[in-house]
């Protein structure tokens, strides 16, 4: 059985309302029986990995594992694509004393977050719909996760592309290149076990 949730959530001001929104979600009931942790477990791989997505084409920085000249392995901060893409723009011989403010406003201002989530949307109604029925064994997700890294990646690739078309990349073409480069190696490092249907994100 499959039933429509609705969630509403609001922000506000003491007594007045600035903004309300309403979402309506598919929901199949086996999300709801106990016995199914594995279900809920693959489930928050996907969301993992679409907000980890989500957090790349943002103007934050973005946590990556490295390994140090001593074995370790530690989690440092990088600066996301469009960080780079704007202290490139704004300062291009010293991207690095770029002000801080004025690069997160500029990519606040390109809103490439916005057209991401819009994409996802009606792919991840049908991601909650399939991901029950992909079970093998006590295995949830072979099939599906990797549909849905797919959709994260073509909507992560379209936001991102609808961002940076809008420059003149003869004037701006090494800020455009770094970007991008380091979009995709981020992009592929997020998604690369989800694609091959394992579980982290």
């Amino acid at each position: 059985a499959i039933y429509n949730v609705a969630l509403f959530g609001l922000i506000s001001d003491q007594a007045s309302i600035e903004l309300w929104r309403h979402e309506s979600l598919p929901l199949p009931l086996e999300y709801l029986e106990e016995k199914n942790e594995n279900l809920l477990e693959k489930l928050r791989v996907a969301l993992d990995a679409a907000e980890s997505v989500g957090r790349l084409i943002g103007s934050g920085f973005v946590d990556t594992e490295i390994t140090d000249k001593k074995g370790n392995r530690k989690n440092i901060s990088l600066p996301g694509p469009l960080r780079i893409l704007a202290s490139n723009i704004l300062k291009p011989d010293e991207p690095e004393k770029a002000d801080k403010e004025a690069v997160r406003a500029f990519v606040d201002s390109l809103s490439p977050s916005r057209s991401y989530w819009a994409q996802l949307g009606i792919s991840f109604n049908e991601f909650l719909i399939r991901l029950p029925d992909d079970k093998s064994g006590d295995e949830y997700g072979k099939t599906v996760l990797p549909w849905w890294a797919a959709q994260i990646r073509q909507a992560a690739c379209n936001a991102f592309e609808e961002t940076t078309s809008g420059f003149d990349r003869s004037r701006v073409l090494k800020a455009v290149t770094l970007a991008e480069n380091e979009f995709h190696i981020q992009l592929n490092r997020i998604l690369e076990n989800i694609e091959k249907g394992g579980d982290k994100s």
